[in-house]
């Protein structure tokens, strides 16, 4: 059996994917988990390096009244916002470098909407 499991402890929450689903634990009780980008929550993370130099930073988009009227940025340079959006908490993540497998881009990476819920697209 394959699985993936990461702790909220501040939650007392565990999220895990399995062959039947994602879904979040709370006191032995599991709930099922979808993506969604209902909260209109983008995290960006702003760490270098910066692949992309003058073509596209991640930080631009916090400065854009377009994105800001759409979407409420948030800074995050950690992976578990990767789990966030899975699990639906999180709208989408930007990332400059590392696609969502954490592999390096040989291309570099500009906002890939591929990898961003269809609503958040629109």
């Amino acid at each position: 059996m394959l699985a993936a499991a990461v702790a909220e402890p501040f939650d007392e929450a565990v999220f895990w994917a399995g062959p039947r689903g994602a879904f979040r634990r709370v006191g032995g009780r599991d709930t099922p988990l979808a993506p969604s980008a209902r909260s209109r929550l983008v995290d960006l993370n702003l760490d270098p390096p910066f692949p992309n130099g003058s073509s596209f930073r991640v930080a631009w988009l916090g400065s854009n009244p377009d994105f800001m009227a759409s979407f409420k940025p948030r800074v995050v340079s950690s992976s578990i916002a990767l789990a966030w959006v899975a699990t639906g908490q999180r709208g989408a993540r930007v990332e400059a470098e590392l696609d969502v497998h954490g592999s390096r881009g040989a291309h570099g990476v500009v906002p890939r909407m591929a990898q961003l819920p269809s609503e958040v697209q629109q």
